[in-house]
Protein backbone atom coordinates (compact mmCIF):
# COMPACT_ATOMS: atom_id res chain seq x y z
CA UNK A 1 0.00 0.00 0.00
CA UNK A 2 1.37 3.41 -0.94
CA UNK A 3 1.63 5.97 2.17
CA UNK A 4 1.11 9.49 2.19
CA UNK A 5 2.20 12.36 4.96
CA UNK A 6 0.63 15.73 4.29
CA UNK A 7 -0.09 18.43 5.97
CA UNK A 8 3.05 19.07 7.67
CA UNK A 9 6.32 21.87 6.72
CA UNK A 10 8.09 19.30 4.87
CA UNK A 11 11.93 19.71 5.93
CA UNK A 12 13.61 18.31 2.29
CA UNK A 13 17.38 19.49 3.55
CA UNK A 14 19.77 21.92 4.95
CA UNK A 15 18.57 24.47 2.54
CA UNK A 16 14.70 23.56 1.01
CA UNK A 17 11.49 23.12 3.01
CA UNK A 18 7.97 23.22 1.80
CA UNK A 19 5.53 24.96 4.20
CA UNK A 20 2.67 22.58 3.86
CA UNK A 21 3.36 19.76 1.72
CA UNK A 22 2.80 16.21 1.25
CA UNK A 23 5.02 13.03 1.49
CA UNK A 24 4.12 10.19 -1.28
CA UNK A 25 6.23 7.01 -0.63
CA UNK A 26 5.92 3.09 -1.61
CA UNK A 27 7.59 0.39 -0.11
CA UNK A 28 11.33 1.92 0.85
CA UNK A 29 10.99 4.34 -2.31
CA UNK A 30 10.21 8.30 -2.00
CA UNK A 31 7.88 8.76 -5.20
CA UNK A 32 6.81 12.52 -4.64
CA UNK A 33 7.60 15.33 -2.50
CA UNK A 34 5.50 18.00 -3.34
CA UNK A 35 2.44 20.86 -2.60
CA UNK A 36 0.22 20.67 -5.43
CA UNK A 37 -3.21 20.44 -4.00
CA UNK A 38 -4.73 19.32 -6.51
CA UNK A 39 -2.66 15.91 -6.54
CA UNK A 40 -3.13 15.78 -2.90
CA UNK A 41 -6.94 16.34 -3.58
CA UNK A 42 -6.80 12.86 -5.39
CA UNK A 43 -4.22 11.28 -3.26
CA UNK A 44 -6.60 12.12 0.15
CA UNK A 45 -9.55 10.56 -1.95
CA UNK A 46 -7.81 7.24 -2.86
CA UNK A 47 -8.76 4.70 -0.59
CA UNK A 48 -5.48 2.59 -1.65
CA UNK A 49 -3.49 5.02 0.02
CA UNK A 50 -2.72 4.67 3.84
CA UNK A 51 -2.77 9.21 4.88
CA UNK A 52 -1.08 10.47 8.20
CA UNK A 53 -2.56 13.94 9.20
CA UNK A 54 0.85 15.66 10.08
CA UNK A 55 -1.27 18.41 11.38
CA UNK A 56 1.22 21.32 10.58
CA UNK A 57 4.58 19.62 12.28
CA UNK A 58 7.88 19.39 10.74
CA UNK A 59 8.44 16.20 8.97
CA UNK A 60 12.23 15.31 8.29
CA UNK A 61 14.17 12.76 7.12
CA UNK A 62 15.58 9.78 9.55
CA UNK A 63 18.20 11.02 12.46
CA UNK A 64 21.44 9.18 12.06
CA UNK A 65 23.75 8.47 14.73
CA UNK A 66 27.40 7.29 13.59
CA UNK A 67 28.79 7.97 17.45
CA UNK A 68 26.63 5.21 19.65
CA UNK A 69 27.67 2.65 21.72
CA UNK A 70 24.68 1.73 23.46
CA UNK A 71 21.77 2.21 25.41
CA UNK A 72 19.42 0.15 28.40
CA UNK A 73 22.46 -1.31 29.63
CA UNK A 74 23.61 -2.94 26.44
CA UNK A 75 27.33 -2.46 25.18
CA UNK A 76 27.61 -2.58 21.73
CA UNK A 77 31.08 -4.29 22.54
CA UNK A 78 29.34 -7.45 24.11
CA UNK A 79 26.10 -7.27 22.17
CA UNK A 80 24.58 -10.31 19.86
CA UNK A 81 22.22 -9.73 16.96
CA UNK A 82 19.46 -9.21 19.74
CA UNK A 83 21.02 -6.62 21.36
CA UNK A 84 21.49 -4.69 18.20
CA UNK A 85 17.90 -5.76 17.63
CA UNK A 86 17.01 -4.19 20.96
CA UNK A 87 19.18 -0.97 21.04
CA UNK A 88 17.73 -0.40 17.30
CA UNK A 89 14.11 -0.78 18.07
CA UNK A 90 14.81 1.78 21.78
CA UNK A 91 16.48 4.65 19.22
CA UNK A 92 13.49 4.96 17.13
CA UNK A 93 11.79 6.98 20.13
CA UNK A 94 14.30 9.29 19.29
CA UNK A 95 13.63 9.90 15.74
CA UNK A 96 16.84 7.81 14.79
CA UNK A 97 16.48 5.65 11.95
CA UNK A 98 19.84 5.05 10.89
CA UNK A 99 23.46 4.23 13.41
CA UNK A 100 26.76 2.58 13.71
CA UNK A 101 27.29 0.35 16.47
CA UNK A 102 30.84 2.03 18.29
CA UNK A 103 33.29 0.04 19.74
CA UNK A 104 36.04 0.74 22.90
CA UNK A 105 39.36 -0.95 23.30
CA UNK A 106 40.00 -4.51 24.17
CA UNK A 107 43.23 -7.29 23.11
CA UNK A 108 43.52 -8.48 19.88
CA UNK A 109 41.54 -11.70 20.60
CA UNK A 110 38.45 -10.00 22.11
CA UNK A 111 38.20 -7.26 19.36
CA UNK A 112 37.77 -9.89 16.88
CA UNK A 113 35.63 -12.16 18.02
CA UNK A 114 33.42 -8.52 18.45
CA UNK A 115 34.00 -7.85 14.88
CA UNK A 116 32.80 -10.86 13.59
CA UNK A 117 29.31 -10.90 16.30
CA UNK A 118 28.19 -7.37 15.23
CA UNK A 119 29.17 -8.50 11.20
CA UNK A 120 26.79 -11.02 12.11
CA UNK A 121 23.54 -8.40 12.23
CA UNK A 122 20.71 -8.97 11.00
CA UNK A 123 17.85 -6.64 10.69
CA UNK A 124 14.74 -7.21 12.82
CA UNK A 125 13.06 -4.21 13.71
CA UNK A 126 13.81 -0.57 14.08
CA UNK A 127 16.27 1.87 13.14
CA UNK A 128 19.17 0.02 10.87
CA UNK A 129 22.39 -0.67 12.04
CA UNK A 130 24.20 0.71 8.98
CA UNK A 131 27.64 -0.42 9.96
CA UNK A 132 29.97 -0.39 12.91
CA UNK A 133 32.45 2.34 14.19
CA UNK A 134 35.72 1.22 15.45
CA UNK A 135 36.87 3.63 18.14
CA UNK A 136 40.00 2.24 18.49
CA UNK A 137 42.73 0.77 19.66
CA UNK A 138 45.10 3.19 17.65
CA UNK A 139 44.36 6.06 20.45
CA UNK A 140 46.99 8.40 22.03
CA UNK A 141 47.24 7.37 25.82
CA UNK A 142 46.85 10.60 27.16
CA UNK A 143 43.57 11.28 25.86
CA UNK A 144 42.32 8.01 26.45
CA UNK A 145 39.15 9.11 28.46
CA UNK A 146 36.97 6.03 29.21
CA UNK A 147 39.57 3.33 26.83
CA UNK A 148 41.69 1.24 28.86
CA UNK A 149 45.39 1.75 28.68
CA UNK A 150 46.00 -1.73 28.78
CA UNK A 151 44.44 -2.27 25.34
CA UNK A 152 46.05 0.88 23.43
CA UNK A 153 48.67 0.21 20.79
CA UNK A 154 49.68 1.65 17.70
CA UNK A 155 48.21 0.73 13.96
CA UNK A 156 48.47 -2.20 12.49
CA UNK A 157 46.91 -2.64 9.14
CA UNK A 158 46.97 -6.38 9.57
CA UNK A 159 44.87 -6.63 12.18
CA UNK A 160 42.57 -4.04 10.39
CA UNK A 161 42.06 -6.58 7.83
CA UNK A 162 41.54 -9.28 10.20
CA UNK A 163 38.51 -7.34 11.57
CA UNK A 164 37.18 -6.49 8.10
CA UNK A 165 37.21 -10.20 7.37
CA UNK A 166 35.57 -11.18 10.39
CA UNK A 167 32.33 -8.67 10.13
CA UNK A 168 32.45 -9.40 6.22
CA UNK A 169 33.51 -5.18 5.40
CA UNK A 170 31.02 -4.34 8.07
CA UNK A 171 33.24 -1.59 9.77
CA UNK A 172 32.31 1.82 7.97
CA UNK A 173 34.46 4.12 10.43
CA UNK A 174 37.39 4.07 12.36
CA UNK A 175 38.67 6.73 14.90
CA UNK A 176 42.54 7.04 15.06
CA UNK A 177 44.91 9.04 16.68
CA UNK A 178 47.30 10.02 14.20
CA UNK A 179 50.49 10.75 15.36
CA UNK A 180 51.41 7.62 16.63
CA UNK A 181 53.81 5.08 14.19
CA UNK A 182 52.45 4.09 11.40
CA UNK A 183 49.39 6.12 11.72
CA UNK A 184 49.91 7.82 8.75
CA UNK A 185 50.42 4.92 6.17
CA UNK A 186 47.15 3.15 7.76
CA UNK A 187 45.09 5.35 6.65
CA UNK A 188 45.98 5.88 3.76
CA UNK A 189 45.51 2.15 3.07
CA UNK A 190 42.14 1.58 4.74
CA UNK A 191 40.53 4.99 3.48
CA UNK A 192 39.42 3.10 0.02
CA UNK A 193 36.95 0.60 2.72
CA UNK A 194 36.92 2.83 6.16
CA UNK A 195 36.07 6.09 6.83
CA UNK A 196 39.07 7.76 8.99
CA UNK A 197 37.87 9.85 11.64
CA UNK A 198 41.15 11.61 14.05
CA UNK A 199 40.23 11.22 17.96
CA UNK A 200 41.82 10.76 21.11
CA UNK A 201 44.89 12.15 20.07
CA UNK A 202 47.62 14.43 21.28
CA UNK A 203 48.48 15.60 17.78
CA UNK A 204 49.62 18.94 16.88
CA UNK A 205 48.21 20.57 13.89
CA UNK A 206 50.47 19.92 11.21
CA UNK A 207 50.17 16.08 11.93
CA UNK A 208 46.44 17.01 11.50
CA UNK A 209 47.04 18.05 8.18
CA UNK A 210 48.90 15.25 7.30
CA UNK A 211 46.40 13.03 8.37
CA UNK A 212 44.00 15.01 6.18
CA UNK A 213 46.37 14.95 3.29
CA UNK A 214 46.67 11.04 3.99
CA UNK A 215 42.60 10.32 3.55
CA UNK A 216 41.05 11.42 7.29
CA UNK A 217 37.62 12.99 6.89
CA UNK A 218 36.53 14.42 10.68
CA UNK A 219 37.02 14.48 13.82
CA UNK A 220 35.35 12.24 16.59
CA UNK A 221 33.33 14.16 19.52
CA UNK A 222 35.31 17.19 18.61
CA UNK A 223 37.04 19.25 21.37
CA UNK A 224 36.58 16.02 23.76
CA UNK A 225 39.18 13.64 23.85
CA UNK A 226 42.39 15.89 21.84
CA UNK A 227 44.64 18.75 21.90
CA UNK A 228 43.30 21.83 22.62
CA UNK A 229 43.51 25.16 20.74
CA UNK A 230 46.47 27.11 22.57
CA UNK A 231 47.45 30.29 21.26
CA UNK A 232 51.39 28.58 21.29
CA UNK A 233 50.65 25.48 21.11
CA UNK A 234 48.26 24.79 18.20
CA UNK A 235 46.53 21.44 18.26
CA UNK A 236 43.73 19.31 17.04
CA UNK A 237 40.83 21.70 17.50
CA UNK A 238 43.04 24.87 15.99
CA UNK A 239 42.91 22.29 13.08
CA UNK A 240 39.11 21.72 12.88
CA UNK A 241 38.81 25.84 12.58
CA UNK A 242 41.51 25.56 9.41
CA UNK A 243 40.27 22.71 6.99
CA UNK A 244 36.12 23.16 5.76
CA UNK A 245 36.82 20.00 4.21
CA UNK A 246 36.64 18.33 7.64
CA UNK A 247 33.58 17.22 9.60
CA UNK A 248 33.14 17.61 13.43
CA UNK A 249 31.27 15.34 15.63
CA UNK A 250 29.25 17.38 18.46
CA UNK A 251 27.57 15.98 21.65
CA UNK A 252 25.47 18.84 22.17
CA UNK A 253 23.91 17.38 25.67
CA UNK A 254 25.13 20.62 27.30
CA UNK A 255 27.99 19.24 30.21
CA UNK A 256 30.93 17.68 27.05
CA UNK A 257 30.69 21.39 25.53
CA UNK A 258 29.61 24.74 27.22
CA UNK A 259 26.76 26.04 25.59
CA UNK A 260 28.48 29.01 24.78
CA UNK A 261 31.37 26.94 22.72
CA UNK A 262 28.86 25.21 21.11
CA UNK A 263 27.51 28.84 19.53
CA UNK A 264 30.47 30.20 18.61
CA UNK A 265 31.79 26.68 16.90
CA UNK A 266 28.59 26.32 14.29
CA UNK A 267 28.81 29.85 13.98
CA UNK A 268 32.25 29.63 12.99
CA UNK A 269 32.22 26.15 11.67
CA UNK A 270 28.32 26.53 10.10
CA UNK A 271 26.05 23.07 9.58
CA UNK A 272 27.89 21.91 6.83
CA UNK A 273 30.71 20.78 8.75
CA UNK A 274 29.12 19.48 11.90
CA UNK A 275 27.52 16.40 12.51
CA UNK A 276 25.46 15.97 15.62
CA UNK A 277 25.62 12.51 17.57
CA UNK A 278 24.98 10.83 21.09
CA UNK A 279 28.61 9.23 22.42
CA UNK A 280 25.59 7.12 24.03
CA UNK A 281 27.00 4.52 26.50
CA UNK A 282 25.19 1.53 28.09
CA UNK A 283 23.34 3.88 30.98
CA UNK A 284 21.51 5.63 28.30
CA UNK A 285 17.47 5.35 28.97
CA UNK A 286 18.09 3.89 32.62
CA UNK A 287 17.89 5.02 35.83
CA UNK A 288 21.06 6.61 37.30
CA UNK A 289 23.25 3.82 38.51
CA UNK A 290 26.30 1.79 38.12
CA UNK A 291 27.05 0.32 34.70
CA UNK A 292 29.89 -1.31 32.74
CA UNK A 293 31.60 0.29 30.00
CA UNK A 294 34.60 -1.02 28.37
CA UNK A 295 35.70 -3.15 30.74
CA UNK A 296 35.26 -0.99 34.10
CA UNK A 297 32.16 0.55 36.59
CA UNK A 298 30.53 3.86 35.18
CA UNK A 299 28.55 6.32 37.53
CA UNK A 300 25.20 7.97 36.25
CA UNK A 301 24.36 10.57 38.03
CA UNK A 302 22.02 13.04 37.47
CA UNK A 303 22.31 11.88 33.04
CA UNK A 304 26.02 12.27 34.11
CA UNK A 305 28.39 9.78 34.00
CA UNK A 306 32.32 9.34 34.83
CA UNK A 307 34.91 6.15 35.54
CA UNK A 308 34.06 4.97 39.15
CA UNK A 309 36.47 6.70 41.53
CA UNK A 310 37.46 9.16 38.62
CA UNK A 311 36.43 12.19 37.56
CA UNK A 312 36.78 10.95 33.40
CA UNK A 313 33.78 11.68 31.52
CA UNK A 314 32.56 8.04 29.96
CA UNK A 315 29.78 8.81 27.86
CA UNK A 316 26.64 10.48 27.19
CA UNK A 317 23.24 9.41 28.15
CA UNK A 318 21.24 11.86 26.03
CA UNK A 319 18.89 11.36 23.02
CA UNK A 320 19.67 12.45 19.83
CA UNK A 321 16.27 14.30 19.36
CA UNK A 322 16.83 16.22 22.54
CA UNK A 323 20.63 16.93 21.68
CA UNK A 324 19.11 18.62 18.15
CA UNK A 325 16.31 20.76 20.90
CA UNK A 326 19.46 22.02 22.67
CA UNK A 327 21.22 23.20 19.52
CA UNK A 328 18.11 24.88 18.26
CA UNK A 329 17.48 26.38 21.77
CA UNK A 330 21.07 27.19 22.89
CA UNK A 331 22.09 28.50 18.90
CA UNK A 332 19.34 29.94 17.50
CA UNK A 333 19.70 27.22 14.76
CA UNK A 334 16.67 26.76 12.29
CA UNK A 335 15.15 23.20 11.79
CA UNK A 336 17.00 22.96 8.32
CA UNK A 337 20.03 23.27 10.00
CA UNK A 338 19.38 20.37 12.18
CA UNK A 339 18.75 18.29 9.20
CA UNK A 340 21.72 19.67 7.75
CA UNK A 341 23.50 18.44 11.01
CA UNK A 342 21.46 15.10 12.11
CA UNK A 343 20.69 14.16 8.54
CA UNK A 344 22.43 15.21 5.46
CA UNK A 345 26.16 15.04 6.64
CA UNK A 346 25.66 11.97 8.85
CA UNK A 347 24.32 10.13 5.46
CA UNK A 348 27.07 11.80 3.31
CA UNK A 349 30.16 11.45 5.53
CA UNK A 350 28.65 7.58 5.61
CA UNK A 351 28.31 7.84 1.47
CA UNK A 352 24.54 6.57 2.07
CA UNK A 353 23.55 8.31 -1.28
CA UNK A 354 19.73 7.42 -0.58
CA UNK A 355 19.31 8.38 3.29
CA UNK A 356 19.27 11.96 4.73
CA UNK A 357 17.16 13.95 2.55
CA UNK A 358 13.87 14.12 1.09
CA UNK A 359 13.98 13.74 -1.73
CA UNK A 360 11.61 11.53 -4.84
CA UNK A 361 13.84 7.96 -4.95
CA UNK A 362 15.68 8.37 -1.83
CA UNK A 363 14.47 5.76 0.75
CA UNK A 364 11.29 6.44 2.95
CA UNK A 365 13.14 7.06 6.11
CA UNK A 366 10.49 9.64 7.38
CA UNK A 367 9.55 11.49 10.79
CA UNK A 368 7.21 13.63 12.03
CA UNK A 369 8.80 16.04 15.07
CA UNK A 370 6.69 18.12 16.86
CA UNK A 371 7.87 21.89 17.86
CA UNK A 372 9.42 20.28 21.14
CA UNK A 373 11.40 17.83 19.15
CA UNK A 374 9.69 14.67 20.08
CA UNK A 375 9.22 12.41 17.56
CA UNK A 376 5.09 11.32 16.47
CA UNK A 377 5.00 8.96 14.05
CA UNK A 378 8.40 7.21 12.26
CA UNK A 379 8.73 5.45 9.26
CA UNK A 380 11.93 3.18 8.72
CA UNK A 381 12.28 1.68 4.79
CA UNK A 382 8.67 2.39 4.56
CA UNK A 383 7.34 0.92 7.34
CA UNK A 384 5.83 2.64 10.08
CA UNK A 385 7.37 2.13 13.54
CA UNK A 386 6.25 4.45 15.61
Amino acid sequence: MRNLIYNGQIIVDGKMSIPQGYILFFGNDILEVGSDESKLETYLSDQSIECYDAKGNWVLPGLIDIHNHGADGIDFVAADNDGVNHIAKKIINEGVTGFLASTTVDDKKEMLEMAKRLGEYKYEDGAICLGIHMEGPFLSDKYRAVMRLEYLRNPDIEEYEDWQKASKNFIKVITIAPELKGALEFIRQVKYKTIVMIGHTNADVKTVELAKDSGAKGFTHFYNAMSQHLHREPGVVTAGFLWDELYCELICDGWHINKDVLKMTIKQLTPERIILITDAMPGKGMADGRFLFCKQWIIKENGQTHIEGETRIAGSTTPLNEMCRNVMEWCSCSINDIVQMACVNPSNLLKENKKGQLVKGYDADIVVFDSSFNPLVVYVKGDRKL
